[in-house]
């Protein structure tokens, strides 16, 4: 699990809330820290809900009795439950916001930057381009069904290929890959068309290729002999609750998202 995955803010006043002393002095420092491991829960995972049939779990976890537990979610208006039956914390989230945005934005330019590179788009092209398009063209380049312009970023037309010629050498590019039956390629290893598809029975595309990402920044992967077993692996420990295949559109329940978030697909 990437490092980034365990963050969420914590501000050295919260004790000062007044929805907080009042858990404090209900249930005394015992619900202080229940309310924070909620919030631990809430952050590790995909969607940052969790279903209320699964408190008595968490009461197992957190050796404290379920009806605590009930009582921090339910009593003090620090979360809310959403038709499904699953607790969420709306502050929450409107907190981790800033760093999501950050975050997202990174990765944005971080795509951008290696379209640019290999010559998929000119740096004129990618000023025009929405972050959706952006990932749509990414994940275009990762099946190999994109071919990049001659000429790299200039964008010229002198010496290129001309778009009917671009458009056959696409086709020719997606029939050749198909035949091969790869996915990607990550250092030696190959990940199968098959393959791929097992582990999208449970888990999104962008999941598999940020996995894959870090294979290929992974020294250690020469030594490995199957990339959809690492993969594989990886996406576990990563996902350890993972039980079925979420909504792309994780942050469509929460107004405040900004139209990249939920339109993003990741």
């Amino acid at each position: 699990m990437k490092k980034d995955a365990y963050y969420f803010p914590h501000f050295s006043n919260a004790r000062h809330d007044r929805k907080l002393r009042r858990v404090r002095k209900e249930l005394g420092v015992e619900g202080y820290g229940i309310y924070f491991m909620l919030l631990e829960t809430l952050r590790d995972q995909e969607t940052f809900n969790y279903p209320v049939d699964d408190i008595d779990l968490l009461a197992d976890e957190f050796g404290t009795s379920e009806q605590k537990i009930r009582t921090v979610i339910c009593n003090y208006d620090l979360f809310q439950v959403d038709s499904e039956q699953n607790f969420f914390s709306m502050k929450f989230v409107e907190y981790l916001q800033p760093y999501l945005d950050n975050k997202h934005r990174n990765r944005i330019n971080g795509i951008k930057g290696n379209l640019i590179k290999y010559g998929y788009i000119s740096k004129d092209d990618s000023k025009n381009l929405t972050d959706v398009e952006i990932l749509e063209l990414d994940s275009q380049r990762r099946s190999m069904e994109l071919i990049p312009m001659s000429g790299g970023d200039s964008g010229g037309d002198s010496g290129g290929e001309q778009p009917s010629d671009r458009k056959e050498s696409k086709e020719k590019k997606s029939k050749v890959n198909k035949n091969k039956g790869i996915y990607r390629k990550v250092q030696h290893l190959e990940l199968s068309v098959e393959d791929y598809e097992k582990l999208s029975v449970l888990h999104l595309e962008s999941e598999i290729n940020d996995i894959l990402d870090d294979m290929e920044n992974w020294a250690k992967l020469k030594n490995k002999k199957s990339a959809y077993l690492t993969a594989n692996n990886w996406l576990k420990r990563k996902f350890p609750n993972r039980k079925e295949k979420p909504s792309a559109d994780i942050f469509a329940n929460f107004d405040f998202a900004p139209d990249s978030y939920r339109n993003r697909g990741d």
